[in-house]
């Protein structure tokens, strides 16, 4: 259905580039990848990124690339899933790209080919579709409501403002125009938490509109991770999980985004209190180096100037 485009010196391309960080996921990589391979959608190519796995992943992608003769293995030193997709879109040839973490997988088999045609209609930057959290048995979490959930919700194919996109951001539901990655020079921040959302806000203010679909693309293996402090459970990923927070309020303020960026100074400030990180004592000296101009972002009578306030302080 889909024929390869020339381009360039006799390089083809292909309609999407699917790209995977893999990192010790022999156990789901079957799963993945035959998602992917039931995709309505054939003019794919598949980068496997392994980030320095110490288990036997790369056997399993040799085995699955024997079976499917469509996917591109690249090794690396584990650098983290943001190094990990940069070195992916470095190496796509895809028109346009997708994302798919080894542990999940794409939901209805004709999403990635509606979107990618959705996509070519008015040669859209960013196609969105809808997510569902699945289990560990990869069957739909039926006890989540999708529809008022926090993620925002595509009841139908409609174009959006870029600041109508909603929060969580959740990256991976999206089909990405490369043109428009490298011609804006986006890429994942080099960080080990955090670096998904830094991504997307870079995407989006880069953006006048996105078109959604109401299809459901992908399929989050939430039960494979815990809460927020059960992941970042050391003084790196505390670090890089704040200083994604400050990432976002720089670029959210320098673009005048101003109603993501209150509800994303909300987000943070539920992390520090909800989530009961106010006593941290690495979170408390982390803030205050990160933080110091804290006024810069929070207004006095805001309740988050008060928490940053005495975080700073005491």
């Amino acid at each position: 259905m889909f024929k390869k485009l020339k381009v360039g010196l006799g390089i083809s391309m292909v309609a999407v580039s699917i790209i995977m960080p893999v990192y010790n996921s022999s156990n789901f990589l079957n799963k993945s990848i035959e998602s992917i391979q039931k995709q309505t959608l054939k003019d794919i190519e598949i980068i496997c990124v392994d980030d320095g796995s110490t288990d036997d992943s790369i056997d399993v992608l040799n085995d699955l690339n024997k079976k499917y003769g469509n996917i591109k293995i690249i090794c690396q030193e584990n650098s983290g899933p943001g190094m990990a997709r940069n070195m992916g879109i470095k190496n796509a040839q895809g028109e346009y790209i997708a994302f798919l973490d080894s542990d999940d997988i794409f939901l209805d088999a004709d999403a990635l080919e509606t979107m990618y045609n959705l996509g070519k209609v008015k040669d859209f930057n960013l196609v969105c579709a809808n997510l569902k959290w699945i289990n560990q048995d990869y069957t739909i979490d039926t006890h989540y409501d999708f529809l008022n959930s926090r993620f925002k919700y595509f009841y139908k194919k409609e174009i959006f403002k870029s600041e109508e996109y909603g929060i969580p951001f959740a990256f991976y539901r999206n089909l990405f125009k490369r043109s428009f990655l490298e011609e804006n020079n986006i890429i994942f921040p080099d960080l080990r938490f955090g670096e998904d959302p830094v991504f997307m806000v870079n995407v989006l203010v880069n953006l006048n509109e996105f078109f959604a679909t109401s299809l459901d693309l992908y399929g989050y293996n939430h039960s494979m991770g815990g809460g927020v402090n059960e992941k970042i459970n050391n003084y790196e990923k505390k670090f890089a999980y704040l200083k994604h927070f400050k990432d976002i309020f720089d670029i959210l303020k320098m673009h005048n985004f101003n109603s993501i960026f209150s509800i994303y100074k909300i987000e943070f400030i539920d992390y520090l209190v909800y989530s009961n990180n106010i006593h941290d004592k690495e979170i408390k000296k982390i803030i205050k180096n990160l933080f110091e101009n804290y006024k810069d972002y929070f207004d006095e009578e805001e309740y988050g100037f008060f928490i940053m306030d005495y975080l700073i302080k005491y």
